[in-house]
Parts: C-alpha cells; structure tokens; sequence
C-alpha cells in the first residue's frame, strides 16, 4: 500500500519570488524507510511540511499538486486527523518541548485529542519503553542530554501511534554514539512496528550504514535522482555535482575509480570496500603519518588552572581540569552530550565564573574581566543559533557586536560585509534571522562572531545542520584564520571534521580531560573514542581491514597512498 504518495507538487511560500518545491512526484510505500539527501535549502524541509500537513494548514502559499497519505489528501484533511497518521520529529528537540517534566511533555498531544487519563498513562509508559527512558517520567526535558531530548520528542511522537515517521536532521546535535542508538531505534520502528520512516540527514554514510530501502536526492526543489542506495551510488557524479558528500570509503573508490584503478559499481560498507581493495590494489605506508607533538615556548593564550565548575542545581561540569591553548592553534575539543564542552566555553568567555581554579585569558583572569571586555579577545558562536539571534535583520545581528565594542563606522562596514562574504549571507541582509532555515541560522550566528575580530575563537559545533559545500567552504575559511594568527576551538562530534582540519585533539568525558595530543594518534585510539561516545572514521577502519596502521588520517590521504602503490 502507498503510505505516502505525491503528484506534480510545487509549492512557493507567500512573499517569496521563488517555489520551494517544483514539480516533485514521489511515492514511500508502506513500511519503507527512506532517505531525503539534498543541499541546504533544496526543499527537504518544505517537502515534510507538505506531507505532515504544516503545508497548507499552517504555512501559507502558493500549492500545486497533491500529497496524500493512506489515499487521504492532505491539504483536505484537518491537521489534527493528519498527526494521528504521520508524527515529525524535528532536528531541535527543544522546540517540541511544552511541558516540565518527560510525563508531561508526551503526554501533551494525547491530551490535546481528549484521550482518556488511563489511555494516556499507558501509551505514555509504552512510548517511553520503546526509547529507553523508563524511569525518567518527572525528569525536567530542558534538562537532559541532546540524546536523551530527541528521544523524548520520538517517545511524544510514538505515543499518537502515527503509521508514518518524519525525521528532520534528527542526528545534527547528537555524538556519534546517541546518533547510532536513534538510527537503531528507527530501525525497531520500522522492522518490528511496522513504521514507514522519512529520514531527512545529510550524515549519508551514518545512515546509510544502517540501511534504507529508498533513497531520494533533491535539489533546487525537484526530486533529481530516486532508487535504491545502489541506485543512487551509481550516480555518484551527480552527489558530488550538487555538493553530497559521499561516504568516504566510496569517496576513496570513487577517486580510484577516476585513474582507472577501481572496476565496477562504487561499494556501500567499509567492508565491501576492503574486500575489494584487496584483490587489487596493494598499499603502502611511506614514511610516519603521525603529526609530532609540538610544545610551544610561547605564552597560552588561554590558561585553565585546576578549574572546577558547578552549576547551581548541582551538576558537577568541570573536574579539575588543566588546559593550555597556544597563538595559532587549531584544537578539537571532543566527547559526548553532557562531558562540559560547551561549559568550558563558556569559562573562556567569562560568561561563568570558576568555582574553583581559575582561567586566564591573555594573562588576565576572567574573574577581574567583563565579558564585554573579554569579548575582544574571545569570541563564541553557540550550538543552537536560536540562543543567539534576536535582531530584525541579518545585517543587523551582525553588526550588533562590533557597534557595541565601539568600532568606527568603516571597521563596522568592513567587518559586517567580510563576514556576510565569508559565510554566503550577502542575499539575505535584510531577511529575519529567524525566517531563515537552520543551517542558515548558524551562518548567521558565525557571522555575527566574525564581525567582532576576537583573536580566539570558540565555535560549537559550527557545522551542525550544514551541507557539505558549506562546510567545507567554512572550514577552509578556518584554515585562512589560523594562516593569518587567529587561534581556533572547534567544539565537535565529528571526527572527520577534527581530522581534516585539527592538528590537536582533546577528549572531555564527565567534566575531566581524558585525552590530549596530535589528532591522527588520538582520533584513532578506539578504546579512547569508545570511551567519549565517538567513533574511528571509516577510514581508520578500512585501514584496520587492509591490515594497515589504523591511523586517523583523511580519505584523500588514503586515496594518495593507494595511487602511489
């Protein structure tokens, strides 16, 4: 039975000049998972909308074309009928969350349908099983890890026992460990409930390597490929035309494939990959891959000293914790929700102040600084760009922090228009901030750092809910900073991310520094990454299969050892 069905569907929002979604023909059988992939502002988003009914019931515009659910027509059906069939979870858990406690806060949409209090109680207890969170029923949701929040979203979501799931980029926030357990859980949903799944992820490899039975490939608001994962690796040069990355095992092949040294379709695992390589290509390590240690002369500048941090409700974040940041360095700070990451940030900046220890910025202990005054040495762009836009217009949110440090007019200018050029925002300064999507959002909130001209720079997870192409073109732009003296953290999961572009690692888990040293030794210790929640790449794993040093390296530096051998 066709649980999704979709004909000749285009939609424009109202005062845009543009449609959203061009003529996109699409059907999801029941019981299938698939997998939307597309650019940032292709029209994923807008395509849920249009099946979970947000398109026309909430959202206002020009709509042509029909979606149906079940054989119902969406846009005839009233929203409340249409979330008993299809539940949506979204890429921040957060701004799902209406009530005070777990219980509460699933419970809400049952409420909202009149379902009698002994109904509830037991879908809400059901719900919470299936996730795993039995127990927590009077935990605070606002409270709990980014983990455990997508999960009491998926338990609100479960607890309607809609036939269809919608997953919005449900793994942006999360490690790599918390991703894995949500892609389990959907595969439960699917396999053993019988749910049609919807996953909207630009992670392709992470959920490819969980498998889905469809994939769908969208950009500039058409459906531009549609098959199987084998299908669509077959059309690999045009995931990489429309900025996809590949999985970057397949990423390695395809390379392979351009110098004629890789036959046949493009593989789907790291362990079709290796099985292959094999038979074909005998590989070599020239030379020690591992970066040296280096043990700056200079003065840090940034200097935690035995810092200890409590929260006042408790929560222990920071241990002990000794840390020294050099001029020039780029660092990933590493580990799981909840191991005090994006605390020690907030130490940096003088936002909070050590319970004990102490923390020295230049030489200056942020407890005899303002954070205005601090600022002009620290910046922070904060994980969820909503904590942090609050102006009517982009040019304005950027502007904001340079006029308050007391910049000229033309630096103002100056470093407003480099910022909108360096993260792609020049079209629209003079849009709402909080009108644009969220990958668009972050962008914003990395200009609005920019624009400051800090000489450090703390970024949480600045590639959250961004494509490749604009992760990549921001990364190199990290490149050129370090180049020109600026000294970079990047708050992150991902370990490729930390491979490319770090040349030092830090692992944090439960307040406390468990790792420090050159990224390529750290990132491939698997016992470490266990440890704080993460994962070896899959090239560290290939290079296990192929009984290679399983070092941390980046595919195209196995791509280069495979071309040389």
């Amino acid at each position: 039975m066709k649980a999704i069905e979709i004909k000749g569907l285009s939609f424009r929002y109202v005062r845009s000049e543009v449609f959203a979604l061009k003529n996109v023909d699409l059907v999801v059988n029941e019981g299938e998972k698939l997998l939307i992939l597309g650019p940032s502002g292709c029209g994923k988003t807008t395509l849920l909308r249009c099946i979970n009914g947000l398109i026309p019931h909430r959202y206002r515009g020009e709509l042509l074309g029909t979606v149906k659910v079940f054989g119902e027509n969406v846009a005839e059906t009233p929203i409340h009928k249409i979330s008993l069939k299809v539940g949506t979870v979204l890429q921040d858990p957060e701004s799902q969350f209406v009530g005070i406690s777990v219980e509460e806060d699933v419970a809400f949409g049952l409420e909202n349908l009149r379902f009698s209090r002994e109904e509830m109680r037991r879908l809400v207890a059901e719900s919470l099983s299936v996730v795993g969170l039995t127990g927590m029923e009077q935990r605070a949701p606002h409270e709990m890890s980014g983990g455990q929040k997508q999960k009491v979203a998926l338990a609100g979501v479960l607890a309607m026992r809609p036939s269809v799931i919608l997953f919005d980029e449900p793994l942006a926030n999360l490690d790599p460990a918390s991703a894995d357990e949500i892609l389990d859980f959907m595969d439960v949903l699917n396999r053993e409930y019988g749910k049609t799944i919807v996953i909207v992820e630009h992670r392709f490899e992470q959920v490819l390597e969980k498998g889905v039975d469809k994939i769908a490939v969208m950009s500039d608001g058409r459906v531009v490929a549609y098959g199987t994962p084998e299908d669509i690796m077959e059309r690999a040069d045009l995931l990489v035309k429309i900025g996809i990355r590949l999985p970057l095992y397949a990423e390695v092949a395809y390379q392979l494939k351009k110098r004629g040294l890789w036959e046949g379709p493009l593989p789907l695992s790291v362990e079709e990959t290796a099985s292959r390589l094999k038979g074909s290509v005998r590989a070599r390590i020239e030379g020690k891959l591992e970066v040296p240690s280096e043990k700056p002369d200079r003065k840090p500048i940034l200097e935690f000293r035995d810092v200890h941090y409590v929260y006042p409700t408790g929560v222990k974040a920071i241990r002990g914790v000794d840390l020294k940041i050099y001029p020039g360095e780029v660092v990933a700070l590493m580990g799981p929700n909840g191991a005090g990451k994006s605390t020690l940030s907030l130490l940096s900046i003088g936002i909070l102040k050590p319970t004990r220890g102490r923390v020295l910025v230049d030489g200056v202990d942020t407890r005899d600084a303002t954070v205005a005054q601090l600022a002009r040495t620290v910046g922070i762009i904060f994980q969820n760009p909503n904590h942090m836009l609050f102006k009517n217009s982009v040019e304005e949110e950027i502007a904001f922090g340079p006029k308050n440090l007391g910049y000229s007019e033309e630096e103002i200018e100056r470093f407003v228009e480099q910022a909108m050029q360096i993260c792609d925002l020049k079209r629209y300064r003079g849009r709402h901030p909080l009108s644009l999507s969220m990958g668009e959002r972050k962008r914003v909130c990395i200009a609005a750092a920019l624009s400051m001209n800090p000489r450090l720079l703390f970024f949480d997870e600045p590639t959250v809910g961004q494509d490749h192409r604009h992760s990549e073109a921001f990364m190199s732009y990290i490149k050129r900073l370090r180049e020109k003296g600026y000294t970079i953290v990047i708050i992150t999961h991902n370990v490729n991310l930390a491979i490319e572009y770090c040349q030092r690692a830090v692992i944090m888990v439960d307040g406390k520094i468990i790792a420090d040293g050159p990224t390529q030794k750290v990132l491939a210790d698997e016992p470490l990454l266990k440890k704080a929640r993460l994962k070896p790449t899959s090239i560290t794993r290939l290079m296990k299969a192929l009984n290679l040093p399983p070092l941390a390296i980046t595919s195209q530096d196995l791509q280069t050892l495979l071309i040389k051998s």
